[in-house]
């Protein structure tokens, strides 16, 4: 089991400092959420979306600099005005760059804020041109270059000049039997949570199932969840039986205060628990 946190509720400017905390404690990586919220935005308009605090790639970069073998993912939302192809596709590979190649992009679909009516997009459409910008954002990746035609990637041609020198995975996210599918099918994992052990199991299962019709099993695929259950051997042990591979965890839900002395001591905690016990 790989251990993970994740910069969901930390302040911005402590991030670098919990990253080398988070590194000097064994954990294998920490998820940066972007703040980019489609809420209030047009799905077709580029106006400005509501969001506050410093972009999850300007985190990796910072925080890639003072780690050494530390992995990152960020979570960023589509569809979103703020997210182009070109900005994903560039700021994303440029902080891969700066990592080193640490870094797994993951796709947070905005199906919550569609069922509210904030955006005009249906969940199967909405599907569609994920999967329409992720495939344009990966042959990007691989070719340093892209034009596209057609929504949503109709840009003219452009060229990333600092791309990736390896495969940058992408992950899905989404508990919807379409979600779900697409994971399995097209990316290389699936992150989700808070969920309970009986929802994990029961995701991992389906996700299990889906890889194995589709002849995809033995392709590396990493389920990464956070569990609403408080931490324990026997909680990661039976995930790990039923194919998750990394749990995430964060030290400020259980920090006293949101203080660097009272996270770092919560991960030594977690550490002493189960990373170095383990080992």
């Amino acid at each position: 089991m790989k251990f993970w946190s994740t910069t969901a509720g930390l302040d911005d400017a402590a991030s670098v400092r919990v990253a080398t905390m988070l590194e000097a404690a064994a954990f294998d990586g920490i998820i940066c959420v972007d703040h980019a919220d489609p809420r209030g935005c047009s799905s077709e308009l580029p106006t400005p979306c509501i969001g506050s605090g410093i972009r999850s790639w300007v985190r990796i970069e910072a925080m890639a600099d003072e780690t050494n073998w530390l992995n990152f993912a960020n979570t960023i939302r589509l569809p979103c005005p703020a997210n182009t192809l070109s900005s994903i596709a560039g700021e994303v590979a440029s902080a891969a760059v700066y990592a080193q190649g640490r870094l797994a992009l993951t796709v947070d679909t905005a199906a919550e804020w569609n069922q509210s009516g904030s955006l005009e997009c249906a969940p199967d459409t909405e599907l569609a041109r994920i999967d329409e910008m992720t495939s344009a954002v990966r042959r990007s990746w691989r070719d340093g270059q892209q034009g596209c035609g057609g929504r949503p990637t109709g840009v003219a041609a452009y060229q990333i000049r600092a791309h990736p020198a390896v495969a940058l995975p992408v992950l899905g996210s989404g508990e919807s039997p379409a979600h779900l599918r697409r994971a399995a099918l097209r990316c290389d994992g699936w992150v989700g949570g808070p969920y309970s052990l009986e929802e994990v199991l029961g995701y991992a299962d389906t996700l299990t199932g889906l890889r194995i019709d589709h002849g995809r099993i033995d392709q590396p695929f990493e389920i990464m969840v956070s569990f609403r259950e408080a931490p324990s051997a026997e909680l990661y042990k039976r995930a790990e039986d039923w194919g998750v591979t990394a749990a995430i965890w964060s030290p400020w839900d259980v920090a006293e205060s949101k203080s660097l002395e009272r996270c770092r001591a919560s991960i030594e905690w977690f550490a002493d628990q189960f990373i170095r016990a383990a080992n």
